[in-house]
């Protein structure tokens, strides 16, 4: 049992960590809160048109922000430990070095993607903010200034919707939203920009550096984009930009538990390479049992409000992307359990079993999605990304069982808390109409939570000291 009477008292990383999961927390309750101003004050087709930009700039992001954040930056910062800022300069450099072809590779494909050519330019520059703030946060988070990475981030999180409410008066729902997301950024990359300009980073060793240890992950970040946004862009080419607005609500209540997933992979990935290297597997298996155990509950809880969730935040017209919640929430599980066999495989020296699975799930994702939603819409899309994320997680345990023994960490009671909550899940929606009964079965998560929720919070902070 750990005891903590002041934040104070705990180590740097663990006040870096719990900063960073709590912004999270709040950035996704902020974005949760203006859903449902923007689903009433925006029509269908501007809602539907801001979410297949988004998608887009998504897919276009990794490929820009891969290059300057994470493990290639923090090399070069240890490689270069008294040129921070020209390290931080380099990378934002490889970065926007590949702003202009992206950009314009997204002109070309246009109208097969349904993206207007006149979005290209705040695009373009969107793709430099980007840079220059993820660029900005590997700096903070390198020195653990947890409270200025936090500040930013809630800057953007809360200021960009209200700007866009505001630029409303005066343009149309979509473009407003585009240009309050870029006038934020813009703010808060301004400074980097700037100092980025006073030195010749193309001349540094740090872009040797940084394009060395970035550019081999930059196709695992790639079919990792196109998994997670590929259903949206596929549902707007085929069914149209109004149908894709209901879907994306719906996306985001069901995946909504990734936050807390992607919290833990950063307080968890450290420690589990440690535990690896050490051989602790009894910690490991213990930690992301209890873990699973928790999401696994989390999403049968998320499944079992969520037509209470979706008339709260959207009018009555986005209730038939209800089905799609069902499968994107069980997407979260095996999110979480690829994140942590993306470990393994850096652990066993093998990367590319990872960029590999992803491959994998990125194909099945395309292929799924093309066949399925002009059969079943909305439940098609949400039933591919599940797919897609099941299939990289098989394909990558079975190539680590070529050269380690992924047992260690708990694949078969993942499975478990997997079929569970997929069972669980699915009787909560035959009871839909019930209301009633569906808070009676949330007694069943609540009692699974209330033993694992002391057990993996001690685990998470120990794996951050």
């Amino acid at each position: 049992m750990i005891k903590i009477k002041h934040f104070k008292d705990l180590k740097l990383p663990v006040r870096a960590s719990a900063a960073y999961t709590a912004v999270a927390a709040l950035s996704k309750a902020a974005g949760l809160l203006f859903t449902p101003v923007f689903t009433r004050i925006m029509s269908p087709e501007e809602y539907g048109g801001f979410t297949l930009y988004i998608s887009v700039l998504g897919l276009c992001t990794v490929v820009c922000t891969a290059l300057c954040s994470g493990g290639a930056v923090y090399k070069a910062y240890s490689v270069f430990p008294s040129e921070r800022r020209k390290v931080t300069a380099a990378a934002l450099g490889l970065s926007a070095c590949f702003a202009l072809p992206v950009t314009a590779a997204v002109i070309l494909l246009g109208d097969y993607i349904g993206l207007s050519a006149a979005l290209a330019p705040f695009l373009f520059l969107q793709l430099i903010c980007d840079g220059a703030i993820s660029a900005k946060l590997s700096e903070l988070r390198y020195l653990y200034s947890y409270r200025e990475a936090a500040a930013l981030t809630l800057i953007s999180a809360l200021g960009t919707p209200i700007l866009s409410i505001v630029l409303m008066r005066a343009l149309s729902g979509e473009l407003a939203r585009v240009i309050g997301l870029l006038s934020v950024s813009l703010l808060i990359a301004a400074p980097t920009i700037i100092s980025a300009l006073k030195y010749k980073i193309f001349k540094h060793g740090a872009l040797k550096i940084s394009a060395r240890f970035s550019l081999p992950m930059l196709p695992a970040a790639l079919t990792g984009a196109v998994i997670s946004q590929a259903d949206k862009l596929i549902l707007a080419a085929y069914l149209g930009k109004e149908m894709l607005a209901s879907y994306a609500v719906a996306h985001s209540i069901g995946i909504g538990l990734t936050f807390i997933t992607g919290s833990l992979s950063s307080a968890l990935h450290p420690w589990l390479i440690r535990k690896l290297s050490r051989g602790e597997n009894g910690a490991i298996k213990k930690t992301v049992t209890d873990i699973t155990t928790a999401l696994g509950a989390l999403t049968v809880l998320v499944v079992l409000i969520a037509p209470e969730a979706l008339s709260l935040l959207t009018p009555r017209a986005y209730s038939a992307a209800l089905p799609a919640i069902l499968p994107t929430a069980l997407s979260v599980l095996p999110i979480f359990a690829l994140s942590m066999l993306s470990m393994a495989s850096i652990h066993a020296d093998k990367p590319s079993y990872y960029a590999i699975s992803c491959a994998v799930g990125a194909t099945v994702n395309v292929l799924s999605n093309i066949v399925l939603i002009p059969r079943i819409s909305y439940l098609g899309a949400g039933l591919s990304l599940l797919l897609s994320y099941v299939c990289s997680n098989i394909t990558c345990y079975l190539l680590l069982r070529r050269t380690d023994d992924p047992s260690k960490l708990s694949p078969a009671w993942l499975a478990l808390c997997f079929t569970l909550s997929a069972l669980l899940g699915i009787l909560g929606a035959a009871l839909y109409p019930y209301p009633v009964a569906r808070l009676v079965l949330s007694a069943v998560p609540i009692l699974v939570l209330i033993p694992v929720f002391r057990s993996a919070l001690g685990y998470v902070l120990e794996s951050k000291s």
